[in-house]
């Protein structure tokens, strides 16, 4: 005797994925860490007062810009509103 088929997911029960948002390609981390940092930068927004505000070590944030970890969707926010904060919200579309 075999197992039931598993019933097919509805697509009104299938989500994006939270990583590449529905685009069906991954991030470059890399690449986003520097344009990230390069944002930071020219904000004049330290590397010290964004660990401060995401309240993170400096080497995680260090890590991030470099692409040695990866960037979820929780520390994009939290990225955004420190440079929100620090810089202001005019000059974040740089």
């Amino acid at each position: 005797m075999s197992a039931p088929a598993k019933p097919k997911p509805s697509k009104q029960s299938l989500r994006p994925c939270s990583a590449c948002h529905g685009t069906g390609f991954e991030r470059d981390e890399v690449e986003f860490g520097r344009k990230m940092q390069a944002r930071r930068v020219a904000g004049g927004a330290t590397l010290s007062s964004m660990a401060e505000q995401m309240n993170l070590s400096i080497g995680y944030v260090c890590d991030l810009e470099h692409g040695r970890k990866k960037w979820r969707s929780g520390l994009i926010i939290a990225y955004e509103d420190a440079l929100s904060l620090l810089i202001g919200h005019e000059n974040l579309d740089t």
